[in-house]
């Protein structure tokens, strides 16, 4: 059935003959039908909102999408008190980091900015808490393949969606890389947008698929196995037309890191090359970005650097506590936020935020190690998991989204602390 509904979005975005509409019931229905109720949760809580909010949207209902979260939570009210009498506990070192950016955005920016921003980031961070405390805490339960086929799905709907909400004439031929970015994407001096029908990021389809092909490698990590083969070209297609950069350097690191595991050669020696080859390419892309050090240059070429280094001299004028967090992007309005996870919080928090940051990722990472160490090869799972958000917190993102790194690795601590191998 899901291969039936990828091929036939894939060939509409050609022929455009099959209505948006008949795609939207078949893929929720099904989703509600084949999925597990903490596998929906899990949707509802995080991407559900979104994606039927993009669908009502186009349909002319505003405001809807937002009431799916509440769905989402109701389906777990049992779940989340029925075993885990320390659930308030776990989330102290997410509270944490949410706490130092509140005072942050409170005192530096005398709360003019605490209810945009920072109410944003608590609300992703612990609703991202809530969804991956589903994932771990019933990690035997938890089908990570169909939960990820669900996701390729959504992001070849989605790119469907965009060429009737924005009448696109769509790929001009099965390889136009980035024709969702190129029809869709206006830029005034700033990068900010001036099409008022572009209300979907050409960023969104091609993460979608990115991270449902990582949940489905979790399953089963052999890409050539026929039907992971499909979903992997179904995937890739998506995030070529799309034309987000940080999806198909994502893309890339998934396939390394399922190399890296796939030779033999000693644990150590396959951790070493994954960090590695993570970091290296990241910072490559980064470094990339950074072809001029003139900010006047920089603004008029509209390029991504401008926010690389209005962050850095935010942070080199106010070094121990940064200009306030959200008062870069809401409150001077002079560039959007770095794309840079570490920039972004060194930026707008300085030292002293950074290095809470830090500290509360050092001790959760030390915390977890041997209970993820514990089961056989999740140590790999873990990595396809994370890449895409990774990815995305290294290279595009706010802090206000990519605060879910930090809701992940509380969740961990649900991992039920037993040696045994992970049925799924």
């Amino acid at each position: 059935f899901s291969i039936a509904i990828l091929i036939l979005l894939v060939l509409d975005l050609f022929v455009k003959v099959i209505k948006v509409d008949l795609f939207f019931y078949l893929i929720f229905f099904s989703q509600l039908l084949f999925l597990k109720r903490i596998e929906n949760a899990f949707y509802f809580i995080l991407f559900s909102s979104g994606l039927v909010g993009a669908y009502l949207n186009y349909k002319g209902i505003y405001g809807l999408g937002g009431y799916i979260i509440p769905l989402g939570l109701l389906m777990v009210v049992f779940e989340l008190f029925k075993n885990h009498k320390y659930l308030v506990i776990n989330v102290l070192p997410l509270l944490s980091v949410l706490l130092s950016l509140g005072l942050s955005a409170y005192l530096k920016s005398h709360g003019d900015y605490y209810d945009s921003k920072f109410m944003d980031t608590l609300n992703y961070g612990l609703l991202g808490f809530v969804a991956f405390y589903l994932v771990f805490s019933q990690i035997d339960k938890f089908d990570f393949a169909r939960v990820g086929v669900y996701f390729i799905i959504w992001g070849a709907f989605i790119l469907r969606l965009v060429i009737d909400i924005n009448d696109l004439a769509g790929p001009s031929d099965i390889f136009h890389y980035g024709f969702m970015r190129e029809q869709t994407y206006i830029y005034d001096k700033f990068l900010s947008i001036d099409n008022e029908d572009y209300i979907i990021s050409y960023h969104v389809p091609g993460f979608l698929v990115l991270l449902g092909l990582s949940f489905l490698l979790t399953y089963q990590p052999k890409l050539l196995k026929i039907n992971n083969l499909i979903y992997g070209i179904v995937a890739t297609l998506v995030i070529v037309y799309s034309g987000g950069r940080q999806n198909v350097l994502g893309l890339i690191l998934l396939m390394v890191i399922l190399f890296t595991y796939s030779v033999n050669i000693s644990i150590l020696k396959k951790y070493v090359i994954s960090i590695f080859s993570i970091l290296f390419i990241i910072i490559i892309f980064n470094l990339v970005q950074l072809s001029s050090d003139n900010i006047e240059e920089v603004t008029e070429n509209s390029g991504r650097e401008i926010h690389f280094l209005y962050s850095v001299n935010y942070f080199l004028s106010e070094p121990l506590t940064g200009i306030g967090y959200g008062l870069h992007y809401y409150g001077l309005k002079e560039a959007s936020y770095p794309h840079n996870f570490f920039l972004e919080l060194l930026g707008e928090t300085g030292l002293v935020g950074t290095i809470i940051v830090l500290l509360v990722i050092a001790f959760l990472i030390s915390k977890n190690f041997k209970k993820v160490k514990s089961y056989n090869q999740f140590e790999i799972k873990l990595y396809l998991l994370i890449i895409p958000l990774f990815v995305r917190a290294m290279v595009s993102g706010s802090l206000t989204t990519n605060i879910i790194l930090i809701s992940i690795l509380c969740a961990l601590s649900f991992l039920p602390s037993i040696k045994k191998t992970i049925k799924n």
